[in-house]
């Protein structure tokens, strides 16, 4: 007699999509959604952080320069370049200023959707959701084509002052760069 029912790799496999296709659980609403500007760091370890990223109003939209980088020069100290940029005018960029967040429209409480990420390690760019979690931390979902294909990124304030990349002190303050009106 022959076994019924699909083999169990599949039955795993089909759990695992059914897993991965859930919402993502749903997170407590915080305070002013204006908590999201301002500057942010790739990991909460101080000796594992690459990056910092400062979050700004831009024209109703969020977008994001990097301002600070763990090696913000080569070993010749000349700055780091955006030398995987697809477009070839581009890749004699600096890295320190780079924009590389853009067009993030507040779709709910907490949550920036329809606006993309730049690796500059790929030199691709990916659409993104950020959500503002309750513990104060960002949640960004980076991905070509869809959700389900992508990465999740997880940024916090950082704890110490940090030196932009042209050794300037950041205010580590959020700054709010909206119209008073807004």
């Amino acid at each position: 007699m022959g076994k019924s029912g699909p083999p169990p790799f599949a039955l795993l496999l089909m759990l695992l999509v059914f897993a991965l296709a859930l919402p993502a659980p749903a997170t407590a609403e915080t305070g002013d959604a204006r908590d999201i500007y301002g500057l942010w760091v790739d990991h909460k370890l101080r000796e594992k952080q690459k990056v910092a990223v400062l979050i700004e109003d831009c024209g109703g939209d969020l977008c994001g320069r990097i301002v600070w980088l763990k090696k913000a020069v080569t070993a010749n100290g000349i700055p780091k370049r955006d030398l995987k940029n697809s477009d070839t005018a581009l890749r004699q960029r600096p890295l320190c200023g780079l924009k590389v967040m853009n067009g993030f429209r507040q779709t709910k409480k907490n949550t920036w959707s329809e606006g993309h990420i730049y690796n500059p390690s790929s030199g691709k760019f990916l659409n993104s959701t950020i959500s503002l979690l309750q513990d104060g931390s960002l949640r960004i979902r980076a991905y070509l084509g869809m959700p389900l294909f992508g990465k999740t990124l997880q940024w916090v304030r950082p704890q110490e002052n940090l030196l932009r990349c042209n050794d300037q002190p950041i205010r580590t303050q959020r700054i709010i760069t909206t119209d008073a009106g807004r």
